[in-house]
């Protein structure tokens, strides 16, 4: 629910507003902590502490109505926790209650908007609340566990795998490791990617999901002045760009990289951006861009998203990336087919027997296109 909306809500009361956000920022950090889904950064940890220790004991409105709002809040704890036990399992009946508790904060805005406004205001944004706060249907809410149950479950042994896969990759004179080519080699789909993304001369390109850096050594084939880094998470990648000499490699998982705010003029994500969570990788590209900045992805898109158990990717569905793009602020400047195939990285499936007894033979969805997304800060 954005923030105005709890304003009108709680009737433009400051401290009832400053509770509900500070205790909103808590209850997602308990969330992120018990799902240790994604990375938790220091910042994050001073924030909800300081909101716990500091703010909420010391916050009017809630000191004025603490008995009421502790009432809300315990039942609230309570029900999500039953309901991450529910997900647990693959109980029909416990997952739709689970789908329905998960979220029951949400009473505790609606006590609030009760105390600031009473009964009859109560009544009247209730419905706004209860509508704001799903943000997904049932099947969705489905899949969407389904694929981190999968993910969490596969993602350190595909790391593993992909220690030894980089090497497989090279030894094939595959240096781009991509599926969806825009041109017949590694240096001409490189080029394409340049020249539709308009790559200013002399920029400093992030690129999340780098592999061995081959999208940026070939791009400072095309111009010498450009900067690279290369975040990778995997050792062997990170060790061969450190010998390369042309990236600067960084070894982290790509939600949180340590190289500097507004430090890029671009952020780039060449089919890799289904590896992670979708909003938390465009909030840290604009984290790391500049000022009118860009953001490049180039990835398949399917008529509906999708999730490859066997490659823990998923595919985003036509709209998916526009949307979460342009609610962090980003101007979507293109989203483009493009012209591509993938009979290098077929053959290199079946040539390869390492990667062949591991993921047989290759299937794109049938439904799914190239595209090529770029997104500025604006």
């Amino acid at each position: 629910m954005k923030t105005e909306d709890i304003a009108y809500v709680l009737r433009d009361n400051f401290h009832a507003i400053r509770f509900f956000e500070h205790v909103r920022l808590a209850l997602h950090f308990w969330d992120d902590l018990h799902d240790a889904d994604k990375p938790i950064t220091k910042a994050q940890i001073h924030d909800a502490m300081w909101s716990c220790l500091v703010e909420l004991p010391s916050n009017p409105f809630y000191q004025k109505h603490f008995q009421s709002l502790q009432a809300t809040l315990h039942n609230a704890i309570a029900n999500w926790i039953a309901a991450n036990i529910f997900e647990q399992t693959d109980d029909e009946k416990k997952l739709s209650t689970a789908y329905i508790i998960r979220s029951d904060y949400a009473n505790l805005l609606i006590q609030c908007a009760y105390l600031t406004g009473g009964r009859d205001w109560m009544w009247k944004v209730t419905p706004l609340i209860r509508h704001a706060w799903t943000s997904e249907d049932f099947v969705t809410y489905k899949r969407n566990l389904g694929i981190e149950r999968a993910r969490n479950d596969k993602t350190s042994v595909l790391k593993s795998w992909y220690e030894q896969e980089t090497d497989e990759y090279l030894k094939h004179g595959l240096f781009c490791f991509n599926a969806a080519m825009l041109g017949q080699d590694d240096k001409s789909h490189v080029e394409k990617i340049y020249e539709l993304a308009q790559i200013p001369k002399g920029a400093v390109i992030v690129d999340m999901g780098a592999g061995a850096g081959g999208l940026i050594t070939l791009m400072r084939e095309i111009d010498e002045t450009i900067k690279g880094y290369g975040v990778t998470n995997v050792n062997r990648q990170f060790e061969i760009m450190s010998k390369g000499g042309k990236v600067e490699p960084v070894l982290c998982d790509y939600h949180d990289v340590p190289i500097a705010p507004e430090s890029a003029d671009v952020v780039v994500f060449n089919e890799s951006i289904g590896y992670g969570n979708l909003k938390i990788l465009l909030k840290e590209a604009w984290r790391l861009l500049k000022k009118g900045g860009v953001t490049v992805i180039k990835d398949g898109e399917a008529e509906t998203m999708r999730f490859s158990d066997i490659w823990q990717y998923i595919t985003y569905a036509n709209g998916d990336i526009e949307r979460a793009a342009e609610s962090l602020g980003f101007s979507v400047e293109m989203s483009q087919a493009v012209d591509y195939n993938q009979d290098r990285f077929a053959a290199f499936l079946q040539s390869s027997k390492l990667m062949n007894d591991r993921y047989g033979e290759y299937k794109a969805p049938h439904d799914a296109i190239c595209k090529l997304w770029k997104l500025r800060k604006v």
